[in-house]
């Protein structure tokens, strides 16, 4: 068996669409060091209406191939429902799985650069009836987020239907993995114990892009260029998890200042259901900018003052560890976070407010802080914690794998 490299082929799994999965990063950091099929979220035959854009796709390429960049090849493949339906529906899921397995090994030999190792990324639970789905390849599962959690809710009960048909999910994928790999401590300690190839890695962000925010010659995005200072940024999806009441404290403590929000709507979470929600919708300095293109966030991150990390202390968030910590640090801007486990790995160089009221003091406190000290050690964290070294450290957790194995 080889180590991995130009010869190992790694199948990502896709949850969401790749101009919008918030790791793509990541992947295309692994990308430099072996060839990658990136399986697409599947067009549903039974659901068209839920995702038309996926099936014109599909039609449009008649399951061949993309490739648009050196190592990363793209395919669509076609099941019965979409993606989350399956899911809930275990039959379908079966033979769903028959299907793609007969797809997935299609687009395989269609891949001219020969490889004699493959290994399968899941990287959620509704992925399950993926797991060892190909007879001849490795598996990993990459958890980053607390899945049993459903959607809306705040706290976790081990008694809810999603939660429990989750929980048996996840030890199908588990149970089918060589290696796991999560980026929170929770998380790790939580299976610590229960299975083998356990690895807990930080999460990570793409250094040199968002570095770019930190250069003089970048050119402010024009939309948010001209607000009254101090702007005071969040970029991200727009979801259950902000805390919208601190927000509006906050707006009061600088109502000469702009909040800026960066990010669409995530409406699956129920977020216009909160009252606090849309109260900010209201507030004349509070401004949601709606969803902007990653290349693009630079140029916004240029223009915050100080960013922020304003999210509730609920179960999501308590097993939660947010790339765009580093994102931040990256541009050697001051960060204020609310009070979370996986902001304690990084405290030195953020500030952590434990209650409302410290959360507004700190951000005042950051607005004074221009130490070219303080900015070089925010800069230093994030280029330690790079997708290109993220990268590098799964290859070698691959490699001893395979080495043992």
């Amino acid at each position: 068996m080889s180590q991995p490299g130009k010869r190992t082929l790694l199948i990502l799994f896709l949850p969401s669409e790749w101009r919008t999965y918030h790791r793509k990063p990541y992947w295309e950091a692994l990308a430099r060091h072996s060839q990658v099929l990136v399986v697409e979220p599947p067009a549903g035959i039974l659901s068209v209406w839920l995702h038309p854009k996926r099936m014109i796709d599909y039609l449009r390429r008649a399951g061949k191939l993309r490739r648009n960049q050196t190592n990363i090849y793209f395919y669509r493949p076609l099941q019965l429902a979409s993606p989350g339906i399956d899911f809930m529906i275990p039959p379908l899921a079966w033979l769903d799985r028959f299907l793609m397995r007969l797809q997935i090994q299609s687009a395989m030999k269609q891949i001219k650069n020969e490889f004699d190792t493959a290994l399968v990324f899941l990287v959620h639970a509704q992925q399950y009836h993926f797991s060892a789905m190909i007879p001849e390849a490795w598996q990993c599962y990459e958890i980053t987020d607390l899945y049993a959690l459903p959607r809306g809710q705040i706290q976790l009960d081990e008694k809810h239907p999603h939660t429990k048909r989750v929980r048996r999910r996840e030890k199908r994928i588990i149970s089918g993995s060589d290696v796991i790999i999560t980026s929170s401590k929770l998380i790790y300690d939580e299976l610590n114990g229960m299975c083998t190839g356990l690895y807990y890695l930080h999460n990570a962000a793409d250094y040199r892009h968002f570095a770019k925010s930190a250069a003089s010659e970048l050119e402010i995005s024009a939309d948010i260029k001209y607000f009254p200072r101090p702007i005071l940024g969040f970029f991200g999806n727009i979801n259950n998890l902000i805390d919208y009441e601190l927000l509006t404290k906050l707006a009061a403590a600088f109502h000469s200042g702009s909040i800026v929000l960066i990010g669409g709507e995530q409406k699956i979470t129920r977020v216009h259901n909160d009252t606090w929600y849309q109260k900010t919708k209201t507030i004349e300095n509070i401004h949601y900018l709606g969803f902007r293109d990653y290349d693009n966030l630079p140029a916004y991150l240029q223009a915050f003052d100080v960013c922020l990390m304003p999210f509730r202390l609920i179960d999501w968030m308590r097993y939660s560890a947010p790339n765009k910590t580093y994102q931040y640090l990256a541009s050697g801007k001051p960060v204020v976070s609310t009070d979370f486990p996986e902001m304690h790995y990084v405290e030195k160089v953020i500030s952590i407010g434990k209650s409302h009221a410290e959360f507004i003091e700190l951000v005042r406190q950051a607005l004074n802080d221009s130490s070219p000290e303080k900015r070089t050690a925010r800069q230093q964290v994030a280029s330690e914690n790079s997708t290109e070294k993220w990268a590098e450290k799964v290859m070698n957790i691959l490699s001893k794998t395979l080495n043992e194995k």
